[in-house]
């Protein structure tokens, strides 16, 4: 218990206050939060459907309460279920820092890897279609829908594969 970490009897007393004032708190947290993971699940078919039908819609990244990596692998076995690669973008981030920034890109390019190999395994892609849609949803699709070119001389995506 960390409460015998604390040196004085006022300030054990103040922890232990602090810890049932916030305990009902974390409780209501974790059932909210669970309630929202079931609806956002719910509504990943729903948006892969609008993205299909809509050509002016794209789905990108993973909004924070489905940045996990068993939510984004589910998220994206979905979306390479139902969309087709244009209208899929891998990354984006609203981060504040860059490290971050880049902890959620390598999270999002394991995640992504560790689903294609499963659907590889699986016989759904080959291992070299595999690679063409990691490379069309983390480089090709943002770069056409930004409208952005990579650096002369840097090819997209030039480490895959």
């Amino acid at each position: 218990e960390y409460s015998e970490l604390i040196d004085s009897d006022e300030d054990r007393a103040t922890f232990q206050a602090c810890v049932r004032t916030l305990k009902p708190l974390a409780d209501n947290l974790v059932r909210l939060l669970s309630h929202r993971l079931r609806f956002a699940n719910e509504q990943i078919q729903a948006l892969c459907t609008l993205a299909r039908e809509l050509p002016n819609l794209s789905l990108a990244g993973y909004w924070w309460l489905n940045f996990f990596p068993s939510v984004m692998r589910q998220v994206m076995e979905e979306r390479l279920d139902m969309l087709p690669t244009n209208k899929q973008v891998g990354f984006f981030s609203d981060a504040y820092c860059v490290d971050w920034t880049y902890a959620k890109a390598k999270l999002v390019r394991k995640q992504l890897a560790i689903v294609l190999a499963q659907k590889v395994e699986q016989g759904q892609f080959t291992r070299n279609e595999a690679l063409e849609i990691a490379r069309a949803i983390l480089f090709e699709t943002p770069q056409q829908l930004l409208r952005m070119r990579p650096a002369e001389g840097q090819a997209a995506g030039a480490r895959l594969g």
